[in-house]
């Protein structure tokens, strides 16, 4: 369980840092690698709190809030 939450932790937190970086280096193409790498960790943050439900680790409705906000963030 502890390793699942340090995985949880560092995808979410790589998504605005990824963000925040390739907003900093100040070209498009540079910001849209970015953007890219931050969606990809998104996806690795859905798969994991996936697997916390199917685990049964965690409550299948905050799960399912939390894909909610994943996705709402995705569209961004």
């Amino acid at each position: 369980e502890y390793r699942m939450a340090s995985q949880i932790i560092r995808a979410a937190a790589s998504i605005p840092a990824n963000i925040a970086e390739g907003h900093g280096r100040g070209t498009r193409k540079d910001y849209a690698h970015f953007i890219s790498i931050a969606c990809g960790s998104l996806s690795e943050l859905e798969t994991f709190i996936l697997l916390t439900r199917s685990l049964d680790l965690v409550d299948a409705t905050a799960c399912d809030e939390v894909l909610n906000l994943a996705e709402e963030v995705g569209r961004m």
